[in-house]
């Protein structure tokens, strides 16, 4: 990151404090100022032609005890988004790097589906798992690994989250089924009925296998009529659910675009139908939700 990207990223910190960074020590570089919080640092004032030293430590050791306080998510990458798709939109990790921002969180990403995996349950504060093109019940050489790694990280109450393929491997590394669903697709705009919600909540969806029987300790806490088991729950451990709060209006389209043309006509018509008001969606509602799970776990963990 350049300097004066890094003076971009303080003058973005909704804060009264005064960073001036033309002229930053070296060692404050190494501070990562996208993950500051809003009201951290209001006492602190850098003048650029009046830099000190003492001044200067008292900030760097400010810096590192927040960041120790921070929670770092690991997002466990299970899938790529199309290649038409990448020169405009995020990829998956990033993509909930946003939508979880401002919450405190640190992210760091691993990509299983390469077969690369933490050396540790304990490497991050929580785990997220992302959505894919594959099955949970493909015999895929990296699956296995991701299923004993998910019954691990559960076992020893570190939390997990699951989207859409990440809601059905953690199904089916806990006991679950998953399978393709014979009624077919579900594709675009839906609105989910969803624990703690009066209203139904829409969410954009992407997905034909479902999750056919639970967990043992899993309780549905979400569901629409052609998905039963939409969101799961299990105690303070983890949480999982079948749509995608982490696509845009704009991702929707793109990936509709470019694999519509592997969907039944059906399917085509009803996502085509359920988008065309450009009616928004509510994916704040279930960042909150990701965010205070994964908050709540790790404070009852560690109290």
């Amino acid at each position: 990151m350049t300097i004066d990207r890094c003076h971009d990223k303080i003058l973005n910190v909704r804060t009264q404090t005064i960073l001036t960074s033309n002229r930053l020590p070296p060692r404050l570089l190494d501070c990562q100022f996208a993950n500051l919080s809003t009201c951290q640092f209001r006492q602190v004032v850098f003048f650029q032609n009046n830099y000190q030293p003492q001044k200067h430590l008292r900030l760097t050791i400010a810096l590192k005890s927040f960041r120790a306080q921070q929670l770092k998510i690991g997002i466990l990458v299970t899938g790529y988004p199309p290649e038409e798709t990448v020169e405009e939109h995020e990829p998956y990790d990033i993509a909930f790097q946003s939508l979880l921002s401002g919450n405190d969180f640190t992210f760091e990403s691993w990509a299983c589906l390469d077969g690369v995996f933490p050396d540790s349950i304990n490497d991050a504060d929580g785990w997220l798992i992302t959505g894919s093109k594959f099955g949970a019940y493909e015999k895929l050489p990296w699956i296995a690994p991701l299923e004993h790694f998910i019954r691990d990280a559960y076992s020893n109450d570190v939390p997990i989250v699951g989207i859409c393929f990440g809601h059905q491997v953690m199904a089916k590394a806990l006991g679950g089924t998953v399978e393709k669903y014979d009624k077919g697709w579900s594709v675009g705009r839906v609105e989910y009925t969803l624990e703690g919600h009066s209203e139904p909540v829409p969410l954009y969806a992407w997905h034909q296998d479902q999750v056919v029987s639970l967990p043992e300790e899993a309780r549905v806490v979400g569901s629409t009529r052609f998905c039963p088991y939409a969101a799961l729950a299990y105690g303070d451990k983890a949480y999982s659910i079948q749509p995608h709060p982490e696509f845009t209006e704009g991702y929707f389209a793109a990936l509709f675009n470019a694999r519509k043309n592997a969907l039944p006509e059906t399917a085509i018509e009803a996502a085509t139908n359920s988008v065309k008001e450009g009616k928004p969606t509510n994916s704040a509602a279930i960042a909150n939700t990701i965010a205070a799970f994964f908050k709540n776990s790790h404070s009852k963990r560690h109290s």
